[in-house]
Parts: C-alpha cells; structure tokens; sequence
C-alpha cells in the first residue's frame, strides 16, 4: 500500500461516477500543481497548502511548483509564471508558510532547469542565481525536494550534471525525470542511475503515462498509456519514486483536438485508459 495522499479531485466527481474506469484512475495518488498565473490562479496559496495537508494527516502529500519567471520558452503552451524574480520570491515564501512543520514532496519548477539553455547566457545565469535562492529556501523546510531535470531524450547525461552541480551546496533530496513526459521507466532508471553516481543523488520519475513509452510527439499523443502505479517503494537501487505528476486526461497544449494546457478532456483521459487496458497495465 502507498503512503502518498489522494488528492481527490473535486472538479471530475461527476465524471467519476458516470466512468468506472475514471473513478479508478483519480482514485491514485497525483501531484498537486501550485502557481499563480493564467492556468492556476491562487490567490492564497498557504491556505491551500495548509487544508490539503490537514486532509492528508500521515500520508505524503506531492506538490508541483511551477511558476518561475518566463516559463516553458520551449513548448510554449504553458507560457506564464511570475512576472518578476521580486514576485516569485514572494510565492516561494507563501509556499514555505504553507508547508509549516509538515514534510511533503516537492517537485521543483518542471523544465525550468532544462529550458534555461535555450536562454541568454545572462538570462540563464539570472534563472540559476534565482532558482539557488528560492531552493536555499525551501530546504530549510522539512520537505523533500526533488529538481525537475528532463528526461533521457532531452540533454546528455554530462549536461545535466553539470547543471545540477550549479545547487551541490544546497541540501536538496534529489531530482525527478519524466516529469509530464512519456519516456519508459527502464530508459529513465538507466539515465538516472548514471546521473545520481556522479552527483550522490537520488531520483523519481513520472509514470503516470509512460506505459507505451516515447512515440514521438511531446504534445498529447494519443498511443500513450498509465505506467507503474505511484509508489514511494520502487526496489530500485538510487530511485526514491515512482510519481504521476500529470493528472490523467489534462492536455499538453491546444493540440490533436484537446484544450488548453492545464485544462481536462474526457475523451483523452478515455483513450488512454482503452490503451492502458490493452497492454494490460490498468487495475
């Protein structure tokens, strides 16, 4: 049995009850996402924090934060964030407020790191010196951090090592692969594995629609399924995790017929769970 907390997600109720199948999957333990921008409008961000790990009691609660200053230049469908360094400090300080004395996961501004190469040289230096003091932060919390740091398709193995040892000094627990993407988990076992021998540290990885692994497009595809079900208890030597950061049926982006980034389709969710039973991955 797993000891991450289920969310319950209030706005798919009545979807769940008219979808079995639904119900089961919302059933899982997922990430929470925090922000404060177009696509997760919180105006008190410590309250929130504070009921979800009330509700939560001894179970561990995951939460996502995903607000940075000039968010995914990459994909482009998840723009926003913060508008300034001044601003998202101010967030980092109601999420730490929020936190308290609990001790939650959290999964640390998914390709922020990763995207920063496709920055200036001085703008990339900015989004470093920021994440470190945000970072420095947040480790004085009890919570345990994990840095977004992509997925074995996107940078070499070198390269995101030589980023991750720009937060050696800082007390993080360790970084998460596959963070929304589709990459199976024995290519991200293999490309953490080698990661964590050179920077001592351990991973997580997404699994909440890695089961057909990568086909080729990043933005709903539709030949996906559900991976491993969530669970701190991998028996895999340096992986601390296997985690569904992306609750099922959210789209990528306003792509193959599906809503905006953020927002849910039925009709996508039911595709992935019809593939998920096929390759017999579905409970």
């Amino acid at each position: 049995m797993t000891d991450l907390f289920y969310p319950d997600y209030i706005q798919h109720q009545n979807l769940v009850k008219e979808h079995e199948d639904l119900g089961k999957i919302y059933a899982q333990p997922m990430a929470i996402w925090l922000g404060r921008d177009r696509y997760h409008k919180l105006k008190r961000v410590p309250s929130r924090i504070q009921r979800l790990l009330k509700r939560a009691k001894n179970k561990t609660v995951v939460f996502v934060i995903y607000s940075i200053p000039n968010r995914d230049i990459s994909g482009r469908h998840s723009m926003g964030g913060e508008e300034d360094e001044e601003s998202y400090l101010k967030f980092i300080n109601e999420v730490i407020e929020g936190i308290g004395n609990h001790s939650p996961i959290i999964i640390y501004e998914p390709d922020a790191l990763c995207d920063g190469v496709k920055l200036t040289k001085k703008k990339s230096h900015q989004r470093i010196k920021l994440m470190q003091t945000s970072l420095k932060l947040l480790t004085k919390t009890n919570a345990k951090i994990y840095i977004d740091s992509g997925h074995p398709n996107w940078l070499k193995v070198s390269e995101v090592c030589s980023l991750l040892k720009r937060f050696k000094k800082i007390p993080y627990e360790g970084f998460i692969l596959n963070c929304c993407n589709f990459v199976d988990t024995d290519s991200c076992v293999e490309y953490g594995t080698e990661i964590s021998k050179y920077i001592g540290k351990n991973f997580v990885i997404d699994t909440s629609r890695n089961g057909l692994g990568y086909t080729g497009n990043i933005y709903n595809p539709t030949n996906i399924a559900i991976g491993e079900y969530p669970t701190l208890d991998t028996k895999i030597k340096n992986c601390d995790g296997f985690l569904w950061m992306k609750p099922l049926g959210e789209s990528d982006g306003k792509v193959n017929g599906t809503p905006k980034a953020g927002r849910f389709s039925l009709k996508y969710a039911l595709k992935i769970i019809e593939n998920s039973k096929k390759i017999n991955v579905f409970k």
